[in-house]
């Protein structure tokens, strides 16, 4: 038998395979893949095994989203399906009704959701419960849980207290009753970066609260978190003294605003920036806020009494404000959107009531050119439609704008201001070319006659829109037609 050389003094001269069709070219695949859905993906991978092995991971890049009326083959979303593809899985959200039955390892994994989801009726957890699925997975950074109060107990929440790289808990409509297991949880949160509580229920004792140990946390989230009053829920705040972000809505608060003012002032939370506060604070309770807080960044006061004291107090935050929402602010004057405008150089959102048509053309210039998101109703007399020129000039400036709602979030009007930003070209539209990044136009709340040469216009001076919203056309054959070429585009309807 013939001698043969050693593999290792093999030369071998790699042939060039020449690749005459585009899609052939991994980047090619990789760059279409990342449009698709799930279920286009998972065609894709019976075109050939070049497919199949490059695309694989990208199925499961994607959200995986399990519940007992998805879980059907086609989505490949059967437990023993995620176990053998566990490997690529980073997002996974569980709503099933035995959410344990899913736990594998998943090396990737940073972000779980749970619920919402009930277990048997014998509450047994069969198929190992959700602490395995927790122990299992230390490479988390975020858990989202929703309407699971059965399984949220002392074992589960010790679990995640040992996951090493966990930075967020969002917990809503979830009940825990149990005096040991609320201690469990707490004290799970020392770690915490991001809390976020909505509609929960908690049954705490004030000390437990006192020596909690929460310097790490960053943002706060508190929304009508029961069995928690409202001192116990400040005195939480004050044991996070690191606080970059606090959303807090409380049904009762005179009090407790009162204090948190007084604790402000005294710098008890030096990072603070951004703050999201309760309904229904008076206007004299927020100024006291506004005048003790040192620098803010994101200010969220909807739905409260928003008014000629609390704006004044708001002025000396105006040269570092970004993101100012003040939607249902009833005290809010189209003269207090106009002095905003001309006088918060960083700000970046602005959500608010009505500004009118003439109060923009009389006031100073606009110096928020850094603005991306417009949430404003802008308000014509009925004899004012000369000044649509000028207000689409002035917006025209805004070249940074990503969003547009010219109806704001306005539901009623007085009669004797009836008219809104008019979307036509012979209304001066043309001047919204400068908007190249423009991706979201809302027009609720406004009455509108779009033609289809609006609409081509749109599609050709703003090559990044995404989403549309409202009637785009008060006769609904137009407006369908409209909505026809946006569609045909890939522009959403919203």
């Amino acid at each position: 038998m013939a001698d043969f050389p050693e593999v290792s003094s093999l030369r071998i001269t790699p042939r060039a395979i020449p690749i005459t069709n585009p899609l052939d070219l991994p980047e090619i695949q990789l760059r279409i893949g990342g449009f698709l859905e799930r279920k286009d993906l998972a065609r894709c991978l019976l075109v050939s095994k070049a497919w199949y092995k490059l695309l694989l991971p990208l199925i499961w890049k994607k959200t995986v989203a399990i519940s007992s009326e998805l879980r059907i083959t086609p989505y490949g979303l059967m437990p023993e399906n995620l176990k053998r593809h566990s490997e690529h899985i980073q997002i996974l959200g569980i709503h099933d009704n035995i959410p344990g039955q899913f736990t594998a390892t998943y090396p990737k994994l940073h972000a779980l959701t749970l619920g919402p989801g009930n277990p048997p009726e014998n509450k047994s957890f069969p198929e190992g419960d959700l602490t395995d699925l927790i122990e299992f997975n230390p490479s988390l950074v975020l858990i989202n849980i929703s309407s699971l109060g059965h399984y949220l107990q002392a074992p589960f929440w010790d679990a995640v207290a040992g996951l090493p790289h966990l930075e967020t808990i969002q917990i809503r409509d979830a009940t825990i009753n149990n005096e040991d297991d609320a201690k469990a949880f707490w004290l799970s949160c020392q770690n915490m970066e991001n809390l976020c509580l909505t509609y929960t229920s908690f049954l705490v004792r004030d000390d437990i609260i006192t020596q909690l140990n929460l310097t790490k946390m960053r943002s706060l989230e508190l929304d009508f978190v029961k069995d928690m009053d409202d001192m116990v829920q400040l005195n939480l705040i004050r044991q996070c003294q690191n606080l970059e972000e606090l959303s807090w809505y409380i049904k009762t608060h005179d009090k407790a605003i009162g204090m948190f003012a007084k604790d402000l002032a005294q710098r008890l939370w030096p990072r603070l920036g951004g703050l999201s506060l309760a309904f229904d604070i008076s206007d004299e309770d927020l100024a006291e806020v506004l005048d003790a807080a040192e620098r803010i960044t994101i200010l969220d006061i909807s739905r409260n009494c928003f008014g000629p004291i609390s704006s004044q107090a708001c002025r000396r935050h105006f040269q570092t404000v970004t993101i100012l929402n003040l939607w249902g602010c009833s005290g809010v004057t189209s003269e207090m959107i106009q002095e905003i405008l001309c006088s918060c150089p960083h700000l970046k959102e602005l959500k608010g009531e009505t500004v009118f048509a003439r109060d923009i053309v009389n006031g100073g210039p606009w110096v928020c050119l850094s603005l991306r998101s417009l949430e404003v109703c802008i308000t014509f007399g009925r004899t004012e439609q000369d000044l649509q020129p000028m207000i689409f000039e002035r917006i025209s400036q805004l070249v940074q704008l990503e969003r547009l709602c010219p109806g704001g979030m306005v539901y009623w009007r007085k009669k004797e201001f009836q008219e809104a930003l008019d979307m036509r070209l012979d209304r001066g539209l043309g001047a919204l070319e400068k908007l190249k990044n423009m991706r979201f136009l809302s027009c609720n709340n406004t009455t509108q006659f779009m033609e289809e040469k609006e609409i081509r216009w749109m599609m050709a001076s703003w090559k990044n829109l995404q989403i549309v919203h409202g009637k785009l056309n008060q006769t609904d054959t137009i407006n369908e037609s409209l909505w026809e070429l946006l569609i045909a585009r890939g522009i959403k309807r919203s």
